[in-house]
């Protein structure tokens, strides 16, 4: 039964109700009887029988109407087949189509008001439709006749304003191009079947030689190389945002386990170098080579991007073999120079000591030299050298280091001058290599004048930087 003819029931039900017990109370005090309890003699048998000819003739004056179930209901009605009968009883019946069934004339008002109030909400909701993918449509004509492609924060921002300045719908705009260039990549990419957590990419699959720039949504950086589904995907190489590169075998975008090249960018404490060999879980693992320079390698076995196992350096010059745990060294190591001399040391890592099993000769120039090259690549040049005593001259070290002045016996300076590879300079008086009162000049300019602690830190003087200003007084870690 549909909704409309149950409603209809409950409606008759309830008056039904209401009418029949109001007449029956009314015949009840009329009879001089109280429901349930019948009273004795004669006047009790009329009584009853007059409360029951009472009762059955409400029931038949106030029976609700019949009305035949329909078989189904749909959204709306038809129109009626027939006039609606005048007659309150179970006349003629009006058909409202195979859909619904026959209602009782009764029911005709409130189905043909059901059926013009759903017909024109139904004509509402169909309008504002139409309305709408209409304002879609100029939306979507306008975004591909503008060139402008919203996949980033200002292509974004500049189709919108061009959009809303051209007369489109805000609601509109924000409906084709999302509420940022990341949801409309992501929109753009689900569309295509293509990864969302990339841009750039349009080949379902770009293997071998096709190449694809691709960059990834969360920031990670831009990729250019084999992809699948807009994703890196094969062989290729992802640049970070420090310029640091990543060349290898990428699957959905992570890199896999295999060689690798990695091109780090220089930083405040390191120079660029570079890494080859194995790589899993995005840490050094197997064989790699590591290079910071032509004189500087290491070749080495590591585990979760530690050196375990033999390895060998090659430092400056000289070449140094040996076992490693944890990144340190252990057991016996040899140093190889380049004149052919060798150290083997023993390095005890437990207690940070170390036992020298081979002493090496001195790398200081001898006595009576005016010129000498260490095994270090350290060159000296000066006056001849008076064994146990100062000497004048110039040490220029292998990292770019240069003393000119008198050096101690030990061969550091005492008084002179010391530049620095990036062109720092200190002049003046020092100590076990550190100046400890005189004038340091920055390559910005920036000078020094006054005392020195035994690390080398300002303590007290004056400051002046390149603008001129000056600051006079005591410092800490060369801060006021």
């Amino acid at each position: 039964m549909s909704f409309q003819s149950e409603n209809n029931n409950m409606f008759y039900s309830k008056r039904y109700s209401i009418i029949r017990t109001i007449l029956l109370t009314t015949a009840y005090l009329i009879a001089g009887i109280s429901p349930g309890f019948a009273q004795p003699g004669s006047a009790r048998e009329r009584q009853a029988s007059e409360y029951r000819r009472l009762s059955e003739a409400t029931q038949r004056a106030y029976a609700p109407p019949r009305v035949s179930s329909p078989s189904s209901y749909s959204s709306g009605y038809k129109s009626p087949s027939s006039t609606p009968s005048s007659s309150r009883g179970g006349g003629s019946s009006t058909s409202y189509g195979s859909n619904v069934g026959s209602y009782s004339s009764d029911y005709s008002p409130y189905a043909a008001e059901f059926q013009r109030k759903q017909a024109a909400y139904n004509a509402k909701l169909k309008a504002q439709e139409s309305a709408w993918n209409q304002k879609l449509a100029k939306v979507r004509s306008f975004l591909s006749s503008s060139g402008i492609v919203p996949d980033t924060k200002e292509k974004h921002e500049k189709f919108f304003f061009a959009a809303y300045g051209a007369g489109l719908d805000v609601a509109a705009i924000t409906t084709v191009i999302k509420g940022s260039a990341e949801a409309y990549n992501k929109s753009v990419a689900r569309e295509n079947g293509m990864n969302e957590n990339f841009t750039g990419g349009t080949k379902k699959e770009c293997s071998g030689s096709c190449v694809e720039t691709v960059t990834y949504v969360n920031g990670s950086g831009v990729y250019k190389g084999n992809t699948k589904n807009g994703a890196p995907h094969g062989l290729g190489t992802l640049v970070f945002p420090n310029g640091t590169t990543l060349t290898g075998q990428f699957d959905t975008g992570s890199i896999v386990g295999g060689k690798v090249k990695i091109v780090y960018a220089a930083s405040a404490t390191n120079k660029p170098y570079t890494y080859e060999g194995g790589y899993r879980n995005n840490e050094q693992n197997g064989y790699g080579v590591t290079t910071w320079g032509t004189d500087d390698i290491e070749e080495a076995e590591y585990v979760n991007g530690a050196k375990q196992g033999l390895a060998t350096l090659y430092r400056n010059g000289a070449v140094i073999k040996g076992l490693w745990k944890d990144d340190k060294m252990i057991g016996k190591h040899t140093w190889t120079f380049k004149s052919g001399y060798t150290v083997e040391k023993d390095m005890d890592v437990l207690n940070g000591k170390e036992t020298v099993i081979t002493q090496a000769r001195s790398q200081l120039p001898p006595a009576g030299a005016k010129k000498f090259t260490n095994d270090y690549g350290t060159v000296y040049e000066g006056d001849a050298v008076v064994a146990g005593q100062p000497y004048n001259g110039k040490f220029t070290f292998s990292d770019g280091r240069v003393t000119v002045g008198l050096h101690n016996k030990g061969g550091y300076l005492i008084k002179g001058k010391t530049t620095l590879p990036d062109g720092s300079t200190t002049e003046g008086l020092h100590e076990n290599g550190y100046i400890t009162n005189g004038k340091t000049v920055y390559p910005d300019r920036t000078s020094f004048n006054g005392s020195y602690d035994k690390k080398g830190y300002f303590i007290k003087g004056d400051i002046i930087y390149p603008d001129g200003q000056r600051f006079s007084g005591a410092f800490k870690d060369n801060k006021c």
